[in-house]
C-alpha cells in the first residue's frame, strides 16, 4: 500500500470569517485532496466530516483561531474546527 500524497499538519478552529475557504463536499479525504491539487492549492482542510477547503492562502492563515481538540479521529475535521493537510512536495510560497 502506497503513502498518501498528503500529511496532516493538525486540527485548528475555524470561526464566521473562514480561515479557508469552502471548496466542495467530499466522500473521502483523497476526493478533497484531488479536488485541492486540481485547484493547484498545496493546503487543504476537511470540516464536519463533508466539507473541503482550500485556497490560495491557506498555507499562511490556516492557524489563523489557533489551534483545536475537537476534530474527529478519522481526519476529517470537527464542528468549526479544520483537520488541515499539506499536499507533500509542494513548498509553503505565496501561492501554496
Amino acid at each position: 500500500m502506497s503513502a498518501h500524497p498528503y500529511a496532516t499538519v493538525g486540527c485548528f478552529e475555524d470561526k464566521g470569517d473562514r480561515a479557508i475557504d469552502w471548496i466542495t463536499r467530499f466522500v473521502s479525504i483523497d476526493s478533497c485532496y484531488r479536488a485541492a491539487k486540481e485547484k493547484g492549492f498545496h493546503v487543504f482542510a476537511a470540516q464536519r466530516r463533508s466539507d473541503c477547503r482550500g485556497d490560495s492562502s491557506a498555507a499562511k492563515m490556516f492557524d489563523k483561531y489557533g489551534k483545536s481538540s475537537v476534530c474527529t479521529a478519522d481526519g476529517t475535521g470537527g464542528a468549526w474546527a479544520n483537520q488541515v493537510y499539506i499536499i507533500k512536495g509542494k513548498g509553503k510560497g505565496e501561492n501554496c
